[in-house]
């Protein structure tokens, strides 16, 4: 099929029409709109099963309004499209004979459900089209949207691939070469929705999900897609000691071995100098499971929360030296990448860190610290591998362990699946460790790697045709792949506000022509087959600097509060009792009015 999607809509479009639009233009495609008046025309030119066509329920049954025998109407449909897409049935209206018709006579009816405690249940049948989601059940559905179809006696001809309750939510049925589906939700999200926090996917998975794999099914290659599904288990905090806490370094290397998978120590810069030889040989010895990042840098509250720019490029400065320290003195590499203490950051720290090269960051929200950003993200900047909205610099999203269904859409967009802990949560031993590893080892193609080759990896690409794809670039430093048997030309873009200038762009170390359009800086290359480029971006650092406050008193204040941490995480989190007087002497030495030093 090399047809565009075709969105049919009445006279105007309704607003799931325009929501519909905008997520086929999200993955990359143009979204044709016809009118039901002109449908026919177009059928009528078009070669048979040559066609995506999607439309409401509602637009489809003014359609077949107009024919003396809708199943004729319904049946020329499905003779010149090769997919079919049809949402909106809903119980107690008069379009239940579309998907009668569509599914020879499978479905009977529509449904509502009245209790709130029910759960998707995606089929394992089709994992070509329901992918990281198959087998998957969670919860709560959306009573107000979400309905089901009651199936005949025959119900043959149709799949359920999502499921409600035993009761068939979105299916799919196949006659000749037409594939229909058929969905059982009257609305579509916005792309464009504003959204405070992170997106929760129960919340969007009926309004979102089989729209999206529909269209990933249907155009594959020529969706936005990302190469990889990438996987590390990040550990924040600890110095590079034999054991910190409930954590100790060979054991974890043992488990890496035993379950598969990789880890990333997210290291406080301030513990440069404070390393175990043993621990970093065994960090230098097993890169193919170890790795490090920057977390901070001196670690203290809200240190990337101040919107001083001033400060903010003094601090990445310094925690740049001492990780490079680090580096000098015990033949150590580092991810250049960021882990905000305590989650806290703020739009310009972000500036800060693209201003210094930082490849990206990471944190548990997506949302600064800037009061006026606060719901400022919108659907749209969660499904891309990295939020870029602010300055353009890569935030990565990380989440703590918990249902498989948030980070199956993390694989689905194309975004790295990264799962952050602490000590604490080996203080069983290990056991639940092990069983999270190894659900999450049940997404088929979960790579674990080291995380700069995650971030330098995580872009998103479409092909345009066999000699030329488009790649879109998250960070200043990427990997672009061909993977094809011959030579293809890839042109390369990435988001650029121009709040920090570019310096160059080289391409395997030479200096690249690029141009900027309407804030996206781009460019092409030609990569040979089954080989790669070396993308770089380069910026120019005009942010002024001090020297951070490390008198006396500055210092001892860090220094106190690094070993509060240190006394809590290796003796008073063993304790209950002393770990409750321990955060309340945190407080009297912080001067905070709420919890103690936090990770």
């Amino acid at each position: 099929m090399k047809s565009e999607p075709i969105l049919v809509h009445h006279t105007r479009l309704a607003p799931d029409d325009v929501y519909l639009s905008r997520l086929i233009e999200f993955f990359g495609l143009t979204c044709r709109t016809v009118d039901t008046s002109t449908l026919d025309t177009e059928l009528d030119r078009a070669a048979d099963h040559d066609l995506c066509i999607l439309a409401s329920a509602a637009v489809i049954d003014g359609w077949c309004r107009s024919f003396a025998n809708p199943v004729v109407a319904l049946d020329k449909l499905r003779q010149k499209a090769s997919f079919v897409f049809v949402y909106g049935f809903v119980p107690e209206l008069s379009t239940v004979y579309i998907a009668t018709s569509l599914t020879e006579g499978g479905i009977a009816d529509v449904r509502r459900f009245k209790r709130t405690d029910l759960r998707y249940q995606v089929s394992s049948s089709r994992p070509e089209i329901t992918r990281e989601f198959s087998g998957l059940s969670f919860g709560c559905v959306r009573n107000a949207t979400d309905f089901g179809f009651v199936c005949s006696a025959d119900s043959r001809s149709m799949v359920s691939l999502v499921s409600i309750e035993g009761t068939p939510f979105w299916i799919v049925a196949e006659k000749d070469r037409c594939k229909t589906f058929l969905l059982a939700c009257n609305a579509i999200a916005d792309t464009q929705e504003r959204i405070k926090g992170n997106i929760d996917v129960t919340s969007y998975f009926s309004r979102l999900l089989p729209a999206a794999m529909f269209l990933r099914f249907a155009f594959t290659s020529r969706c936005w897609h990302g190469k990889h599904q990438f996987g590390n288990f990040i550990i924040d905090d600890p110095p590079l000691k034999r054991s910190y806490g409930y954590l100790n370094f060979r054991e974890l290397v043992s488990k890496m071995d035993t379950y598969d998978f990789a880890s990333t120590i997210a290291f406080i810069p301030w513990n440069y100098r404070r390393s175990d030889s043993e621990v970093t040989q065994l960090f230098r010895e097993r890169q193919d499971r170890l790795s490090l990042c920057v977390h901070g840098c001196d670690h203290t509250e809200a240190e990337f929360s101040s919107t001083d720019l001033y400060v903010l490029n003094s601090k990445v400065r310094l925690a740049s030296a001492r990780m490079n320290c680090l580096h000098r003195e015990n033949n150590l590499c580092f991810a250049k990448t960021m882990v905000f203490p305590q989650g806290g950051f703020s739009i310009e720290a972000l500036t800060a860190l693209k201003s210094n090269n930082y490849v990206a960051a990471l944190n548990s929200s997506g949302s600064p610290a800037n009061a006026w950003a606060d719901g400022s993200l919108t659907v749209a900047d969660f499904l891309y591998p990295a939020i870029t909205r602010y300055t353009g610099f890569p935030l990565f999203v990380r989440r703590y362990p918990g249902g498989l269904e948030q980070f199956a859409l993390d694989l689905f967009c194309g975004k790295p699946l990264l799962v952050v802990e602490h000590h604490e949560y080996f203080k069983d031993g290990g056991a639940h460790l092990a069983e999270f590893i190894s659900r999450l080892n049940s997404f088929e193609g979960l790579q674990w790697r080291g995380l700069n080759e995650i971030v330098m990896k995580s872009y998103l690409e479409r092909e345009i045709s066999n000699e030329v794809f488009a790649c879109r670039l998250q960070t200043n430093h990427s990997v672009i792949e061909n993977q094809a048997e011959r030579e293809r030309t890839c042109i390369v873009n990435k988001f650029e506000p121009g709040d920090v200038p570019v310096q160059n762009v080289l391409v395997n170390g030479r200096p690249t022509r690029f141009k900027m359009i309407d804030h996206v800086l781009e460019f092409e290359t030609r990569i040979p087959a089954f080989s790669s480029g070396v993308v770089k971006i380069a910026y120019r650092n005009l942010l002024p600097h001090v020297t951070p406050g490390q008198g006396f008193a500055a210092r001892s204040r860090v220094w106190a509060r690094r070993m509060l941490c240190e006394f809590r995480d290796n003796v008073l989190c063993r304790n209950d009792l002393l770990f409750a007087g321990g955060q309340a002497l945190c407080r009297g030495i912080s001067g905070r009015a709420a919890a103690g030093p936090t990770h």
